[in-house]
């Protein structure tokens, strides 16, 4: 049975690498496929490259082949695959003493997610355990291993993901969901300031972005270089929003910004255009194609090409820490060693050098706001700016991980303006709580439950709750708002009598108003309304039997 589980395993592998023999954009031998893909073994954390050691061959190989297959496509997914793979190695090596896959067991697979504990929070184990089941089943299927192994579970601990929580001092789950706000107040602090490095610039100005309107970070990072249009409204008056493709099937839509924060939407647009100068100058290049650079700079394809034509071209690096590949190209045009066309092909090979799955990464940049040149948010490294990137919600996360120290010189924003709260712990934040708490504030104006929703790009109008977290007190508050409100509004509360003593029947039409409008809730959200006004309408009837109302 083992013979024949090693031919499986080597047939599998065998089949894989003629298929990757014709793709020229992967080298198989290579420990490292670019965009994080790498097939080290776990090491002390800020290792140096040299210390880490590969992944036993045989293993490796096949560690490969599945990649390959399933999820070189994705390269976050597969860094998340090859993470399980490291694991299952560690299990093999201490229970057999070799990385030998066809020996896998149910006990090996129990040791292996026990090493997961070890090293993760429970959050992360549970992704892991995930991966592994779907490695399991693979390989039962294919014959590697024995077919009784696909009967394996462990029973993860339910445990508490309290590392994963964004406030963990909040009493309350629901607000654990929104931001600090002396998150915002520092964020805010780094965005007026004048002296900015790019990665700050970056971060603050999609940070403002996403306070402008209540919008998912890929959305934002998805947004076009004229996402920002003008219209005037009945009244004349002009009024700004941002062109969103909105995710989960909502499709392509206009959010519209608040007056207050149209000043900041156009500042950070402004300065994400700034940054993205050179990235996009490549990216405009590359995807206009060889004739178009030839007509811009009016020359042919073997007239030299100097540092002048690069201005001409929409570059500007004079600020920009350049890396050392990209100091040396450029001081080579500047003695005239480099023809057009050989700036040409120069372009289109690193362009190809970040492929994924045939397009280019000029493909992705094309047209788009959050565009930069490669390394450009990296201090040690230097700047590319002839290879384009597109902005990605990883970029942002990063920036905000409370548990990212100093690594080939990198902080996190915290870190890097030395902000700290009074419990001396880093502060935190999500991109998702920007959105909740935009929904909460849309939740304590007048605007409909179909306008929040519409607002927030969002298909299914009862998801709103989700994002309501309003509490109770402030309810209450509302509620007496409502009742004590000088506006004549009909729809909602009826006229106040013109004596300031406020009558009987006037509470009671108002609470009949407010039980109207109470009907629009649903599930817990109205459960908690309805709580709320009877406490409220408990006390006014104490109010009244007391003589202090009419």
């Amino acid at each position: 049975m083992e013979e024949i589980n090693n031919d499986n395993k080597r047939k599998f592998i065998t089949e894989t690498k003629d298929i990757a023999a014709t793709n020229p954009y992967c080298d198989w031998d290579n420990v490292s496929w670019g965009r994080g893909i790498t097939f080290y073994r776990y090491s002390k954390q800020n290792s140096k490259k040299k210390d880490k050691e590969e992944l036993s061959y045989d293993f490796c190989e096949l560690v490969k082949s599945y990649i390959f297959r399933f999820h070189l496509a994705n390269p976050n997914k597969a860094q998340e695959v090859i993470k399980a793979f490291r694991l299952i190695e560690i299990a093999l090596l201490k229970s057999c003493g070799v990385a030998d896959i066809t020996k896998l067991t149910h006990v090996i697979l129990d040791e292996a997610i026990l090493e997961a504990y070890l090293r993760f929070i429970p959050a992360t184990v549970k992704k892991i355990y995930k991966d592994i089941r779907k490695i399991n089943d693979f390989l039962c299927k294919k014959g590697i291993i024995n077919s009784h192994v696909s009967t394996w579970y462990f029973k993860l601990d339910k445990g508490n993901d309290n590392e994963t929580k964004v406030n963990e001092s909040g009493d309350n789950d629901k607000n654990q969901k929104l931001p600090d706000l002396r998150v915002i107040e520092f964020m805010g602090k780094v965005f007026r300031s004048k002296h900015k490095s790019p990665r700050d610039i970056f971060t603050t100005s999609i940070f403002a972005l996403l306070l402008c309107t209540p919008s998912r970070i890929s959305e934002v990072m998805n947004l076009n270089e004229d996402c920002l249009i003008k219209v005037k409204d009945s009244n004349g008056e002009d009024k700004h929003g941002l062109r969103f493709f909105a995710v989960k099937g909502f499709g392509y839509s206009i959010k519209w910004v608040p007056d207050c924060m149209v000043s900041v939407a156009k500042e950070a647009i402004s300065r994400l255009r700034i940054l993205g100068t050179n990235a996009k100058a490549t990216s405009d290049i590359i995807s206009s194609g060889e004739a178009y650079l030839y007509k811009a700079l009016d020359k042919k394809p073997f007239d030299i090409m100097t540092v002048s034509d690069l201005k001409k071209l929409g570059f500007d690096y004079s600020l920009s820490s350049l890396s050392k590949e990209c100091s040396a190209f450029i001081k080579k045009m500047s003695k005239s060693e480099v023809s057009v066309k050989s700036f040409w092909n120069y372009l289109i090979k690193k362009d190809l050098n970040k492929i994924n799955r045939g397009k280019e990464n000029s493909f992705y940049t094309k047209g788009k706001l959050v565009v930069i040149s490669h390394n450009q948010l990296n201090v040690i490294k230097g700047n590319d700016i002839f290879i384009c990137v597109k902005g990605t919600k990883n970029f942002m996360k990063s920036e905000f991980l409370s548990n990212v120290k100093e690594r080939l010189g990198y902080l996190n924003i915290f870190e890097r303006h030395k902000r700290k709260n009074i419990n001396n712990d880093l502060l935190k934040f999500n991109s998702h709580q920007s959105r909740h708490l935009l929904n909460t504030l849309a939740q304590r104006t007048t605007l409909s439950e179909i306008e929040i929703a519409f607002w927030s790009g969002r298909k299914n109008i009862e998801h709103n709750s989700n994002y309501n977290h309003v509490t109770d007190d402030e309810m209450i508050a509302m509620s007496r708002k409502l009742l004590m409100s000088e506006e004549n509004d009909s729809t909602i509360v009826p006229d106040t009598p013109t004596s300031p003593i406020i009558s009987k029947q006037f509470v009671y039409k108002s609470m009949k108003a407010l039980r109207e409008k109470v009907k629009d809730l649903d599930g817990q959200a109205k459960l908690d309304m309805i709580e709320s006004l009877i406490a409220f309408r408990n006390n006014l009837e104490d109010k009244l039997n007391e003589g202090l109302l009419e």
